[in-house]
């Protein structure tokens, strides 16, 4: 995925998962142009439900945030660039991200903030 750009942002909490941003952010970056990858499309890690984090409430599908998470930095550390979404500060997962991107010398991009709040 070399050159590709990877969205983060805040999912807890927001109505269906705040899909709606994610998909608007990889439609607009995709249309300028870039490969874009969108947490929403990676898989979660697959367990048996053993090295699922018995501290962390599990979702219908039988995974827990942490799976997802898992699965999405070994896929965000394939790209080059990660673009945060509006209210990305108070995601746990979108905050380490961004310090997994900067540590690695990833390029970081944030969405622009609609006027009156969070889009």
């Amino acid at each position: 995925m070399t050159g590709a750009v990877y969205v983060a942002g805040p999912m807890t909490g927001y109505p269906n998962l705040n899909r709606e941003a994610f998909r608007s952010a990889e439609h607009q970056l995709r249309a300028a142009g870039r490969l874009v990858v969108n947490p929403h499309d990676v898989e979660p890690h697959w367990h048996d439900g053993r090295d699922c984090p018995p501290s962390y409430a599990v979702s219908d599908d039988g995974h827990a945030a942490a799976c997802y998470l898992r699965s999405a930095l070994r896929v965000m550390l394939e790209c080059a660039e990660i673009h945060l979404l509006p209210g990305w500060e108070a995601s746990v997962g979108a905050r380490l991200e961004l310090s997994v991107a900067a540590a690695v010398g990833m390029r970081v991009t944030f969405a622009p903030v609609a006027a009156g709040g969070v889009s």
